[in-house]
């Protein structure tokens, strides 16, 4: 079971029902930092560890860049990904092919990702306006990396999001179950809420500056990878359930949602 943003947006997302399976939690050390000082627990401003100058900041502000980085290389994967679930042989011994191939991120350094040979092959027997053309890069974008260990590749190559795309300021923590994740910190929001910018686009709220990103859901991370290989399973049946806590969240349920199809999370039942 995984809480997406676990406190503040209150979506909750079940892929499959284990609960009574024991589940080891690492915190991210900016996590623990802020679970270890008490005085962040107090009535002061969440955007406190964001603004105040110290190490924790400065720490942070290269997991931003990184964060960065991390959500424009998702964006590469636009299209829908087949359901997992439907790939998968009915002895699931084809788990690490399906999961390499649509529950992995691309690679964070796109010059590494070597392109299938037979991908190579099929594009150049048609003309950039065939229909078959557009259906082969529409099936490359689906991907997150190839599976072909000729002219460079190599199957040992699955994603690991800590040393692909947070390997500098190693802020991520870590579940058994659900794999690598955002570290809970104040405000429970996007971090860039906590800089004051013109408010320019709805929502915004009232008399607010910082309203452009409180709903903002970049923030968040799912290891997609890791929940194919050690969660998902081809009889399972999954289930989103948005809670409601935001004044404006079909918007971002929507985006959610969408966001888990592209990596292959389909789901059975949505209640919104």
């Amino acid at each position: 079971m995984r809480f997406v943003s676990i406190i503040s947006y209150w979506i909750l997302v079940v892929v499959g029902v284990s609960f009574a399976e024991e589940e080891d939690y690492t915190p991210a050390r900016a996590e623990q930092h802020v679970i270890d000082i008490k005085n962040h627990n107090d009535n002061r401003s969440g955007c406190l560890i964001w603004n105040e100058k110290s190490q924790l900041r400065d720490d942070l502000a290269v997991w931003k860049r990184e964060l960065h980085h991390y959500n424009e290389q998702l964006k590469k994967k636009y299209y829908f990904a087949p359901d997992l679930r439907t790939l998968l042989d009915d002895d699931e011994n084809n788990r690490e092919q399906v999961c390499r191939e649509f529950a992995d991120p691309p690679p964070a350094a796109a010059t590494t990702h070597v392109q299938s040979s037979t991908y190579n092959m099929l594009l150049s027997e048609f003309s950039s306006s065939d229909p078959k053309t557009v259906e082969l890069k529409k099936m490359k974008s689906m991907r997150g990396r190839n599976l072909d260990t000729r002219h460079g590749g190599t199957q040992s190559s699955r994603a690991n999001l800590m040393k692909e795309y947070f390997h500098e300021s190693q802020q991520l923590s870590y579940s058994s179950k659900q794999g690598y994740m955002e570290p809970l910190l104040p405000p429970l929001r996007h971090p860039d809420m906590c800089t004051p910018t013109v408010c320019t686009s709805k929502p915004c709220l009232p008399g607010s500056s910082r309203g452009n990103h409180v709903s903002d859901l970049d923030y968040l991370i799912e290891d997609f990878g890791h929940i194919c290989r050690n969660v998902l399973h081809k009889k399972m049946r999954t289930v989103f359930v948005d809670m409601g806590a935001l004044t404006y969240h079909v918007e971002e349920t929507i985006q959610t949602i969408e966001k888990y199809r592209r990596f292959g999370i389909h789901f059975d039942h949505i209640y919104s």
